[in-house]
């Protein structure tokens, strides 16, 4: 049981926002979304990574690459509400356009892997009200099987612990490294298809003439 998307505004690739459902999105459903582009990588934004001012290059290439149809960004509903609710106008208002996951532990095992989540984040100091946010945020990217792309040290320093928990934390720098090994991939697979396809209809020319 993943959190459940909800709320917000997707944009989709032709530009014209569309209101986000309630249950998990797929973007196979999308009219205007096409499989050969889509490298099966779906990020999650926490709320430092919001680019209201353009100047993060790297937030910059993954937001072209989700107007492309090359991946999925969407926010947990934590990190959407504390950009949301900040002083930055502009941050406020592009936050609007992200769809977002509702965090929401609902089962003993889920209450429990929050819990756990929550001792990794806390390293053993005291719990504060930061720190449970944070793991409400890894909670949602994990359960939505999202990997979150944050510039927080106190989640990135934890990445391992985190990681043998089914949840992938990364900064933004490695998210565009590990994009583009997964389009080069993807483009060496089309071609070889491409070579596959052209000797077969090589062939069945032959066997024809």
């Amino acid at each position: 049981e993943n959190c459940g998307r909800s709320h917000g505004l997707k944009e989709h690739l032709g530009g014209k926002p569309v209101p986000a459902m309630d249950s998990e999105v797929d973007a196979s459903e999308d009219p205007l979304f096409d499989p050969r582009r889509y490298v099966h990588l779906d990020f999650a934004l926490d709320a430092n990574r919001i680019n209201s001012r353009q100047q993060l290059d790297p937030v910059n290439q993954l937001e072209r690459w989700y107007e492309d149809g090359v991946i999925q960004l969407s926010m947990p509903e934590v990190a959407h509400d504390e950009a949301r609710h900040g002083n930055d106008v502009r941050r406020s208002r592009k936050v609007g356009g992200h769809l977002y996951s509702k965090t929401e532990a609902r089962t003993s095992e889920q209450k429990a892997m929050l819990h756990q989540i929550e001792m990794i984040l806390a390293d053993g100091k005291l719990l504060d009200l930061n720190t449970q946010h944070d793991a409400q945020i890894c909670f949602c990217a994990g359960m939505d099987r999202e990997i979150l792309v944050t510039a927080d040290n106190g989640i990135l320093k934890q990445k391992a612990p985190l990681a043998q928990m089914g949840i992938q934390v990364m900064s933004d720098h490695e998210a565009v490294e590990l994009v583009r090994q997964e389009i080069s991939r993807r483009d060496d697979l089309a071609r070889v298809d491409r070579a596959v396809d052209l000797g077969i209809g090589h062939a069945k020319l032959m066997r024809d003439q």
